[in-house]
């Protein structure tokens, strides 16, 4: 998104209740985000002001299945201005054949520089799944006086396997058939140059980004995205003017015949921002203009957001806006692994988006806040099962992979939304989330694979000094799917427990472990993330962080 929208700068405590040097975060990262109201100085980088939801992790949420496991999240560093404590390392593993490991280590670090590479690996070899991820990073940052200058690169690895079965009703093949020997992996690297205006350095707020992205399936369609995009704001009188843009290239290596031909993407978002004492307008414009390929060719949405402060515990916020999203090659692999590889999705585009909401904080360390949003999506698209006989010719062990197509169709989406989040004394943390989805689909019999409620809750204890559990809970229903027999299916429940303990012995050492999908126990509760694919059992990790 290049539209520049702007989120509240009221600062809530850090919700992560362990203290110490080395701590864990738990699965979940309930920090019940005060994300509805806008700045009066905004940074230009600041994401777009929408109704979000929690952020669940991406091992339990149906709409974002990036691993078959549910990964611990890297160690969380408290340096507290302590010279020797700059960088850290996480190491575990369990059940599974699982493994996990983290490390940032800071290279050079004084006021006027910053030199950090960082490592991430996950792994999983069970019965049926396989998946190793790898990722290396190097990023730099010079701190001129009016500016910062930043650079980076980076270079990620996946490779999984297809182990997926659709039972009887798959037409291609039997149900008995395995597929467990059957992989692929993508290759994903890049390099970013910008920079960016410091905070009170001038009146004057501008970023500047050029990035370089390259990712490689293993079937050999090579996709190259160049990215250069930009933004500058400028004071008027007590109120704010400015404009963002982007360009985004994408160029192919099998460029006809393949469904992605070259092309590229213009945004630009004029705006213009209200300041008052305790409320802001923001008035502006979106543009997104594709210049090849299926997508809609001029993309237009309104650009219009506000909040008020009713008393200071009390905001009223809302606004009309719109969104586009640019599903590359890159982007949709990410989301869903198991697409047919050669599929090129067409861009997701919201031209309306209405949303207005109430959150209040009634008493100190409680957060409460409830919305509604309404959208009216433009052809979008949903997944469907399939099976690929057509990108792998050669070699002929991917024929009849169960794979997924997607199905466009009009849309409209009205989700009723609500989260709070209790922090007592940095002892205990408590929070709760609920959405409820309603989808009406033009031609569709149904929003395949998007549920129509989900719920989530947890709890962080501090029980002693050193010791620290942990405890959420996920459920996700009213899913259904599409399987290539043109008939449909209800999808079992997502009913996520897990549970998790760390105990830090020093002030540079943490030991942790965790037990995942406790109701795995029970086959009648085990569920799919994706049609056909098995998410993974009950499970255990157990590691160790530390920094140094």
């Amino acid at each position: 998104m290049i539209g520049t929208q702007f989120v509240t700068a009221q600062v809530t405590k850090n919700d992560t209740i362990a203290k110490r040097n080395v701590i864990i975060e738990r699965d979940y990262t309930p920090n019940a985000p005060d994300v509805h109201r806008i700045v009066v100085n905004p940074v230009v980088t600041e994401p777009e002001i929408k109704p979000e939801p929690v952020a669940y992790s991406d091992q339990v949420s149906p709409l974002q299945p990036a691993f078959d496991l549910h990964k611990w999240q890297a160690a969380v560093v408290h340096i507290d201005q302590d010279p020797i404590h700059k960088g850290y390392a996480l190491i575990g593993g369990g059940l599974y054949g699982n493994a996990l490991g983290d490390l940032l280590l800071p290279i050079v670090s004084d006021k006027s520089q910053q030199l950090t590479f960082n490592t991430h690996l996950w792994s999983l070899f069970g019965n049926k799944q396989q998946h190793l991820v790898t990722n290396f990073g190097l990023d730099y940052k010079y701190s001129f006086k009016p500016f910062d200058f930043l650079v980076g690169a980076y270079f990620n690895r996946e490779g999984f396997n297809y182990y997926g079965t659709n039972g009887p009703s798959f037409q291609f093949l039997p149900s008995s058939t395995s597929y467990k020997d059957t992989t692929n992996h993508f290759v994903n690297g890049g390099f970013n140059v910008g920079i960016r205006s410091r905070q009170n350095s001038s009146n004057v707020d501008y970023s500047a980004q050029v990035k370089y992205n390259s990712f490689v399936p293993g079937f050999g369609l090579h996709e190259q995205q160049i990215k250069t995009s930009g933004n500058v704001e400028f004071p008027v009188n007590e109120n704010r003017l400015g404009i963002s843009a982007d360009v985004t290239n994408f160029s192919y290596n099998q460029p006809t015949g393949s469904g992605y031909p070259n092309y590229a993407v213009i945004g630009v978002n004029p705006y213009f921002n209200l300041l008052g004492g305790n409320w802001m307008v923001h008035i502006g414009l979106k543009d997104y203009v594709a210049t090849g390929g299926s997508n809609k060719k001029i993309n237009l949405m309104p650009d219009v957001t506000a909040h008020i402060d009713l008393i200071p515990t009390v905001t009223v916020y809302g606004g009309i806006t719109g969104s586009y999203q640019i599903n590359s090659m890159q982007n949709m692999m990410e989301n869903n692994r198991y697409l047919v590889p050669t599929l090129r999705v067409r861009d997701s585009y919201v031209p309306i988006d209405a949303f207005a909401g109430i959150k209040s904080s009634p008493m100190s360390g409680l957060l409460l806040n409830g919305s509604i949003d309404y959208k009216h999506y433009d052809k979008q698209y949903f997944y469907v099962n399939t099976a690929d006989t057509l990108s792998f010719a050669s070699p002929t062990q991917y024929w009849n992979n169960p794979m997924f197509d997607v199905a466009y169709d009009n849309a409209q989406e009205v989700t009723l939304h609500f989260n709070s989040n209790y922090n007592w004394r940095d002892q205990q943390v408590i929070f709760l989330e609920a959405n409820y989805h309603y989808w009406h689909t033009q031609t569709l019999s149904h929003a395949w694979m998007q549920p129509s409620f989900e719920f989530a809750a947890g709890i962080d204890q501090k029980v002693t000094q050193h010791l620290f559990l942990n405890a959420n809970y996920y459920f996700a229903g009213g899913r259904y799917a599409a399987l290539p027999n043109s008939t449909s299916v209800r999808m079992k429940d997502i009913n996520d427990v897990n549970v998790g303990a760390s105990y830090s012995y020093s002030n540079w050492l943490t030991a942790f472990a965790r037990v995942n999908n406790i109701l795995g126990l029970a086959s009648s509760l085990r569920y799919q993330t994706w049609y056909g694919y098995d998410a993974v059992g009950c499970n255990f990790q157990l590691g160790v962080a530390f920094s140094f």
